[in-house]
């Protein structure tokens, strides 16, 4: 399945409604300036073309929070990210589309909710799950449920992790919202390449050349770190180079290294096994620096330090 499937399911039959009042939780995304390099999907249950909830699940920063923002913008539906909201409860939607809205679009806001012909789109499901109990939680979900259970179209797109995800499938169908769950499938080689491209700047350097050797090698050395016995990479390989923060671990050291001649050599070097470590330890390094800054600290540690009373 295909971005361009999923547009076509998330957007059929939607009618745009202007925001009064949006907010740094709630709002329609801006256009991203950036490439878009599109995953594909893969359903795991669907039971119609078009239910009244999608799930998109998939493991930590693999795009979901970039695939939410894009879709909001050529859908021109809103996201509600649950990593900057305040913690959900009983009637989070409910005052919340109450204040973000004009108060004579609001009754058509609703109906189109239950019938379809509306929708919004809620990033950060398993952090906005973390702030709260479960009990909250569920009186979150009781009110997609409420809006979403008549609707002959999809109405809510939520993305998180697959636990998480897997859960939320499970008390939505239980409560009879028909729902639909999909999971972010890796890159595949040639998207790996393209996204690599797209992000380091090094086919429009003047070693375009030495660049594609160098990227090709990084890939190669990678794939001899996770090949089996007969020499052939192991499809762990394509689940491990397909996840975006360690394609942006290569694009992080093909911008700050520009001597591609010089990486070149070190990739053909007789220290095979050296390389590979170096690359893996590189990457792995990078991927717990940017969770840690990019998640923890502001998602976690700066929204509990400001929850903490005043010294006394």
């Amino acid at each position: 399945m295909t971005f361009y499937n999923l547009k076509s399911i998330v957007s059929a039959s939607k009618t745009a409604f202007a925001m009064r009042e949006p907010t740094e939780s709630f709002a329609i995304a801006p256009k991203r300036n950036q490439t878009y390099i599109e995953p594909s999907f893969e359903k795991e249950e669907f039971q119609r073309e078009k239910p009244a909830v999608v799930l998109i699940s998939a493991v930590g920063a693999t795009g979901k929070s970039t695939l939410a923002q894009v879709l909001s913008w050529e859908t021109q539906l809103p996201i509600l990210d649950l990593s900057k909201h305040k913690p959900v409860g009983d009637n989070t939607l409910t005052g919340l589309l109450t204040n973000a809205f004009n108060v004579t679009d609001l009754s058509d806001v609703f109906q189109g909710l239950s019938s379809g012909s509306y929708g919004i789109i809620i990033d950060g499901i398993d952090e906005g799950r973390s702030k709260t109990s479960e009990k909250a939680f569920e009186a979150f979900l009781d009110d997609i449920v409420r809006l979403a259970k008549t609707s002959v179209a999809t109405t809510f797109v939520l993305l998180g992790r697959t636990q998480v995800l897997e859960d939320c499938w499970i008390y939505l169908t239980d409560n009879g919202v028909e729902t639909g769950l999909m999971s972010i499938l890796p890159f595949d080689l040639p998207s790996a390449r393209k996204y690599v491209d797209a992000f380091s700047g090094g086919m429009q350097s003047g070693q375009a050349n030495q660049y594609v050797e160098v990227r090709d090698g990084i890939l190669g050395r990678l794939g001899a770190s996770f090949a089996g016995s007969s020499g052939v990479a192991e499809p762990s390989f394509l689940a491990f180079i397909g996840y975006p923060p360690v394609l942006d671990a290569i694009v992080t050291l093909l911008k700050a290294e520009k001597n591609y001649h010089r990486l070149s050599e070190d990739l053909k070097g007789p220290e095979v096994n050296g390389v590979e470590i170096k690359l893996l330890h590189w990457i792995v390094s990078y991927i717990l620096r940017r969770e840690r800054e990019q998640k923890v600290v502001p998602n976690i540690v700066s929204q509990l330090v400001a929850m903490m009373p005043d010294a006394l």
